[in-house]
């Protein structure tokens, strides 16, 4: 479930019901008014993949992906079933061969409507951009790309820039199991598109900053750089290089968190972008997510029962690094700050407040101590590594017996006390073994010694 943008509307998905064929189909996919818990309309939407219509800013209107492009409607028009079935369509964008689309932020006054359409006969993939207000004229702009299975939309806060993060499930040169992805900028008034040159490798994270001027990218292989680009996609800044793969601005836009979660650490490095200074590094092991407070002064971290069945719960941070408060849970499925405007937090100038106390009983988490080498249970206690997994190998620690270049190492004692002793050499043979419990060899007197051996 999920509520619209001034929380007038709660739209609600359940499982499909497949009918007997005579009936009308199951209209799973419901939006209700909040304040009256009655149903404004309803929808049949067989996937739960992008089931969820999507709102303009205001609330005013919401949309639907259909076969062949958008279709947008007026919550308070109701059908003729009422509220168990759908509105009129007020407003329809077509697009042949649409697999994706995107409302845009309309901080600016002005709705955008972005749009990704697949390869199809040799054709490359686009990403499109459309006014609201003009749903028929022609593309604001484009950007077209070969090898693009999906696109992820990530618009600036004010609405006029977006970064279309294009993603491929197979590398066509090898280079990743994971595919490849590349990253496009494209405004809604047309005066600038271009692919945003991050070099080799794959790009793990990309975040817009609150003032909608810059972006933080992380690209590349393990350990990642972390850059910050202007408005028309030039580097600004490196934050170097990390084993980071996610990025997150304050609300004020003050401050940078760069963490590695998932395979990762799960360490923290908080930066002050007015001084490029990193302020602190925050070791949050096992860590699931990690969010901002409104008041732009607190970060959250918490590590959730869908990623790990341990050590659940809710580490609680100051910028600076202080861990003030911590809530264990036994399991932890989800967490989140309430939505509140960051306006009621301003800045507090350019100067920094200082650390605060730890709360009595938030004791600092403090990084895991490095693991040392796996040993068995039969060779711990022992002093130093010389030891072996096997009882009759030689010690490792030992090293190659010294001889001349090309010689063959000498025999071990251990493989010339398994040998049967008077048993002829053959040069190049292995050695022989020695059954337990068999018979010595007889003497028999008089019988020349080369019979004997």
């Amino acid at each position: 479930m999920a509520f619209s943008p001034n929380g007038a509307y709660l739209s609600t998905w359940v499982r499909f019901v497949k009918g007997d064929g005579d009936g009308e189909a199951h209209k799973n996919l419901c939006i209700w008014l909040t304040a009256t818990a009655t149903p404004a309309c309803s929808f049949t939407q067989k996937t739960q993949n992008g089931w969820n219509v999507q709102w303009l800013a205001d609330g005013s209107c919401f949309a639907r992906q259909v076969s062949d492009g958008v279709h947008f409607f007026d919550p308070t028009q109701t059908g003729p079933a009422g509220g168990a079935g759908s509105p009129p369509v007020a407003a329809r964008l077509k697009v042949d061969g649409i697999k994706s689309f995107s409302l845009s932020p309309n901080r600016s006054g002005r709705s955008s409507v972005a749009v990704f359409i697949g390869e199809k006969k040799g054709a490359p993939a686009a990403v499109r951009l459309f006014d609201y207000a003009k749903l028929s004229g022609a593309p604001l702009s484009q950007r077209t790309t070969f090898n693009a299975d999906s696109v992820d939309y990530l618009w600036s806060a004010d609405g006029c820039n977006l970064l279309a993060w294009i993603h491929t499930e197979v590398d066509k040169t090898n280079q990743s199991y994971y595919g490849k992805s590349t990253l496009h900028y494209l405004t809604v008034d047309g005066a600038f598109d271009s692919r945003v040159d991050l070099g080799d490798g794959p790009i793990h994270a990309v975040a817009w900053s609150p003032n909608s001027r810059e972006f933080v990218a992380i690209h590349g292989v393990m350990p990642a750089q972390a850059t910050l680009l202007d408005h028309r996609a030039n580097p600004i800044y490196s934050f170097g290089a990390a084993h980071r793969n996610a990025v997150s601005y304050s609300p004020h836009g003050r401050f940078v968190a760069i963490g590695g979660f998932g395979n990762l650490k799960g360490d923290i490095d908080v930066w002050d972008r007015a001084t490029f200074t990193r302020l602190a590094t925050i070791h949050a092991d096992n860590c699931s997510l990690c969010e901002w407070a409104p008041d732009g002064r607190h970060l959250l971290t918490a590590t959730v029962y869908r990623r790990l069945k341990v050590d659940n719960g809710i580490l609680l941070w100051h910028y600076s690094g202080v861990l003030v408060h911590r809530i264990a849970q036994k399991e932890l499925y989800a967490v989140a700050w309430r939505h509140d405007d960051p306006l009621k937090w301003p800045r507090r100038g350019n100067a920094l407040s200082p650390p605060p106390k730890p709360m009595e009983g938030a004791a600092a988490v403090a990084p895991a101590a490095p693991k040392g080498v796996y040993r068995p249970p039969g060779a711990r206690g022992r002093d130093g590594p010389s030891f072996s997994l096997h009882e009759n190998a030689p010690s490792a620690a030992a090293g190659p017996v010294a001889g001349p270049v090309g010689s063959k190492p000498a025999p071990s004692p251990v493989a010339s006390a398994r040998t049967v002793p008077g048993a002829r050499t053959v040069p190049g043979a292995p050695a022989a073994r020695t059954v337990p419990g068999a018979p010595a060899k007889k003497v028999v007197p008089g019988m020349p010694a080369s019979a004997i051996e």
